[in-house]
């Protein structure tokens, strides 16, 4: 068993790099779209309740530095989900929680921030269900890609070893 110090010395280091790394991609503007999405990977590497930890300090700092409308929806929309994705070995109770987590997150960020979506989308109600059914299908694909994603890289970090 590893000591519970380890871990959350490993929760602190994956923090601070994601953190930079996020910081500095949206400061310099290099690949701003494409770090944020890479970023909920390091929730893989972490136990479940470190995951839990990291993604709310995760959040805290982007507050703190000013990023608040990016800060919730990267927290709500694709964090969040993520990792209640990684509370069950079940795959029924994790599509459950994913969706849970994602329905949850969607509309607390619709609720505080629909003044960032184009009036097209906020007009009819029908319009903003079916941006809804798209998000609950792409966080699904998504989590399910970066679970692949964890796997290459784990069997690579496994070769290593032998």
């Amino acid at each position: 068993m590893k000591n519970p110090a380890h871990e959350l010395a490993l929760t602190g280091i994956m923090l601070a790099g994601s953190y930079l790394v996020y910081y500095f991609s949206q400061i310099f503007r290099v690949a701003p779209n494409i770090i944020p999405l890479t970023i909920p990977l390091a929730l893989f590497l972490l136990k479940r309740r470190h995951a839990l930890l990291f993604s709310l300090a995760f959040f805290l700092l982007l507050t703190v530095s000013g990023f608040l409308s990016k800060a919730a929806g990267f927290f709500f929309l694709l964090l969040i989900p993520v990792a209640f994705g990684r509370f069950s070995e079940n795959k029924k109770k994790m599509v459950l929680l994913i969706i849970f987590a994602g329905s949850l997150g969607f509309w607390t960020v619709y609720s505080f921030f629909s003044f960032l979506l184009p009036a097209f989308f906020t007009a009819k109600l029908s319009l903003v269900f079916l941006l809804f059914l798209l998000y609950t299908f792409a966080i699904q694909i998504y989590n399910l890609i970066l679970s692949l994603v964890y796997a290459r890289i784990k069997n690579y970090i496994g070769r290593d070893k032998k």
